[in-house]
């Protein structure tokens, strides 16, 4: 599969994947950021869509990744009444450390597409 490549102003060049990769870990450390601004651990529904968003992240779906962090913002109130409680007992011991933590590794990882296998 061919990559797309930017030129850079001074004649180097970088992978296209490699910049939403981290546009996008930018995005969700930033959502991670702001929580501990708050001084406060994320809801469940906020730790359910930054861990989808790190998910995605890991696999190379970006856009994904940042509807995730979008949807992440949405307060309290207003998210749907059938997200209630832990909707994924999986992900309940997630605070900001561990999702940094999670992050920082699917970070350094190269995305692994699922689906260029079929």
């Amino acid at each position: 599969m061919m990559r797309l490549l930017l030129a850079m102003e001074w004649g180097a060049m970088i992978d296209a994947d490699d910049v939403k990769k981290d546009v996008v870990g930018r995005s969700i450390l930033t959502r991670i950021e702001h929580l501990e601004g708050q001084g406060r651990e994320p809801t469940d529904w906020e730790r359910y869509q930054l861990a989808g968003a790190i998910q995605s992240l890991a696999i190379g779906w970006y856009a994904h990744a940042q509807t995730c962090v979008a949807l992440s913002k949405v307060p309290e109130g207003e998210v749907s009444p059938t997200f209630t409680g832990v909707r994924h007992p999986e992900l309940a011991h997630l605070d900001t450390a561990r999702l940094r933590q999670a992050l920082a590794h699917a970070g350094g990882m190269p995305p692994f597409n699922f689906w260029q296998q079929f």
